[in-house]
Order: C-alpha cells, then structure tokens, then sequence
C-alpha cells in the first residue's frame, strides 16, 4: 500500500479508532490575513476584485480591534455523539448528542437548537473524513505533540470542493496537519495563507477510551437562567413586502425596477435582548430563469449609526481652523438624515466596488427589462449588484428617491 493510500484509510477510519476523547485545545486566527483570504476566494470564485469590508463585534471600543484572537477550549466525546465544549474564559458552552444541543454564553443565556448540525467546530479533527475531499493530500514527514506520534501532511485546498470554512478560512492556499499515527485524528490543523498562518487549532492535551459520566454531557443551567429554543430566542417571520414595511421601525428600501422573471422573499426579525440584535428586514431576490440571486440586509440600528458617524464629520468640519476653508453643511435637525432614508445593509461581508464597476453597474440596472432578455441568454443575465431603491414607508407608499 503506497503512503497517500495508507495516510487515506488512516483518516477515513479515525472515528473508529476511539470510544471517547478528552482533550484541551488552542485555537488561534489572525483577523488581517483571514480577511485578506475572504478577498482572495471572492477573486478566485466570483471574479470580484478589490477589498472588502468585515463588519464583526470585535474589540473593547470603535477603532480599537486586535489582530489576533486566541482561546483554550476542553472538549470530551462519545462514539455515541454525546458531546460537551468549554471555553475556559467562559463565554461559551455548547453540551448535547446526536439530535439537539444547547449553546450557552453570558450574553444570550443557554438556547436550545434542534439540529444535529450544531456540533464543535473541532469535532471535525477527530473524525478527519470530511477533510478528504476537500484537500489534496502529501506525507512529509514524521513529528511528535501532546506526547503522540504524528505524520506531517501537507495539503492544498481543492476546488470547487471546500473543507469546513471554521477550520480552513475561505481563500487560504495551504493547509499543514498533525495526523497520529495511531488514532488518526489530527492533532494540529494551521491554514496559511502565502506561507502565513491564519487559522491554528492545536491539540494541548488529549486522552482516548477513558470514562466519561453519563451527567457531563447534560446541560444545567446557571442560577437565574432558563433554557430557550432558538425559535423564541430569535423570533423571525416570513412577510410580504407590505408587511415589512409595517412591521420595521425604519424606512424599508427595495429595488425600483427589476424584470418580472425576478421573485421576492421577505423576512422580519425584530429587535431582541439576549442575544442583543438589531431589528432588520432581510429581502432576498431570485432570478426564476437562471441561478443568479442577491439579497438586502437592512437595520434600523445600522442606520443610527451612519446618521451619528455622518452627524460627527459636520461638526469636525465646522470646528476646522480659520486658516482653512470651511464647508458648509445642513443642520441635522433640518429633515430627515439621508442615512435614515437610506439604511446601509447590515451585512457580515460587503464587496465594495470600485466607482467605475458601480457606476456600469447603475447602467446596467437602469437598462429596461425587456431590453435586457432579448439581448442574453438565462446564464449570461447578469445579477444586479447595483439597482436603484426606493423607499417603502409605514403607510407603504412607493416613491422614487
């Protein structure tokens, strides 16, 4: 059996070479370099150049973000998919088994979630097989960690098929794994982007086949606190249109003109607590005759904030020094700040364009349907990245800004 063979079946059957795990582990992202992947595989995949914007909820304060984020976790699992995950800081604990789990931290108290989907992210290192497809595999040599032997392997990434994007980011080129040579699990997992680290998951510590109690893998709650389903945790409707516009505090935004091939999907959620989440009104678009869709993300609270964020650069202009030229600015009490007419989609990844793309884009969704369908085919349509808006109040009147 050649070395690659050998290193497969290892691999395909690490699941079966245990009855339980007990491990503490490390986990390490580099936040630039995962971001600078993101823009690589949006190049590679969609042809969508230049940067991009993250939008997330890292750090203490605006403007002050770090670059790396790093935690300790302990992990314990059965061949039974019963299974438990600890942040040792505390801010999360995700305990269940094959058909729900119950993910718990400060902030949004312990939710339940019907899905046999919910399971640690680093679960996936001790069952390795949904690696195999995803990655073009090599032995390059022999090594020791956490007082095992393992097989350096080294691996690229394996279009169209991508490995778990929590384990190897979106974009990342290279991929080193730890494999013991006994069990098969894999140690240690460093996604790298030109050489770089970007993500690290490293077994610290680890025990296999030892007892575990039955009463570990049952969540109890801390004092105060109540166990919630995820559909009261976070309430969501499908509406129409109309109703979205009804429903939302804010002024709800919709493409003005779009052929009648195009169908429309709404979606409200209103504000909640725990977890802290903005109202918003998701509105997604599908092309009946081809594959293309897009989507809207809108937040009232994402439109607070660019009315303060445009409030700000008015009075910084109006305190410049008197040597300089002043530029003059309404007041913002004088009608409504054009960033409450037009909310910014509250979105985690936005692709910003370049002028010259947005403004053929413009062109492009200006140009008349009909127009359109005759000069291309269903799969050459292109997806209307840029559109014009208007505006659907509380009393749903249609109006073009």
């Amino acid at each position: 059996m050649s070395e690659l063979a050998a290193l497969l079946e290892l691999l395909y059957t690490a699941r079966e070479r245990w009855q339980t795990v007990r491990a503490t582990l490390w986990e390490w992202t580099h936040l630039e370099r995962s971001q600078l992947a993101h823009e690589r595989h949006l190049e590679r995949t969609r042809g969508i150049t230049g940067p991009s914007l993250t939008v997330g909820a890292y750090g203490d304060a605006p403007g002050q973000y770090p670059r790396e984020l790093a935690f300790t976790s302990r992990l314990w699992l059965d061949r039974g998919g019963r299974f438990r995950e600890e942040r040792e800081d505390g801010r999360l604990t995700l305990v269940g088994d094959a058909r729900r789990a119950v993910v718990y931290s400060p902030e949004s108290g312990p939710i339940e979630h019907e899905s046999p989907g919910v399971r640690p992210t680093v679960a996936a290192l001790v069952d390795p097989a949904v690696l195999i497809p995803s990655l073009e595999l090599s032995r390059a040599g022999e090594t020791s960690l956490a007082d095992r032997h393992a097989l350096v392997v080294e691996a690229r990434p394996r279009l169209p098929a991508v490995p778990p994007a929590d384990l190897v980011p979106l974009g990342c080129d290279g991929v080193c794994l730890l494999v013991d040579d006994e069990r098969g699990v894999v140690l240690r997992l460093e996604a790298q982007l030109h050489g770089e680290p970007v993500h690290v998951v490293e077994v610290k510590e680890v025990a296999f086949d030892d007892p575990i109690a039955d009463d570990l893998f049952v969540f109890e709650p801390p004092a105060g606190e109540h166990v919630r389903p995820a559909a009261e945790a976070y309430p969501s409707r499908n509406v129409t249109l109309e109703e979205a516009a009804r429903s939302a505090s804010f002024t709800v935004l919709t493409p003005a003109r779009l052929p009648s091939r195009w169908r429309m999907h709404a979606l409200y959620r209103p504000a909640t607590e725990r977890p802290r989440l903005a109202e918003t009104v998701t509105i997604l678009f599908s092309d009946s005759e081809s594959l293309h869709h897009f989507g809207v993300e809108q937040a009232a609270e994402a439109a607070r904030l660019a009315s303060r964020r445009r409030d700000g650069r008015r009075e910084r202009r109006a305190r410049a020094p008197s040597g300089r030229r002043r530029r003059a600015s309404r007041p913002a009490a004088r009608g409504t700040p054009r960033a409450q007419r037009h909310p910014r989609p509250h979105l985690l990844r936005q692709h910003r364009p370049g002028v010259a793309r947005r403004r053929r884009a413009l062109a492009r969704a200006r140009t008349d349907g009909a127009a359109t369908d005759a000069r291309l085919t269903a799969d050459e349509r292109p997806v209307p990245d840029a559109v014009g808006f208007e505006r659907l109040g509380p009393t749903v009147s249609h109006a073009d800004e």
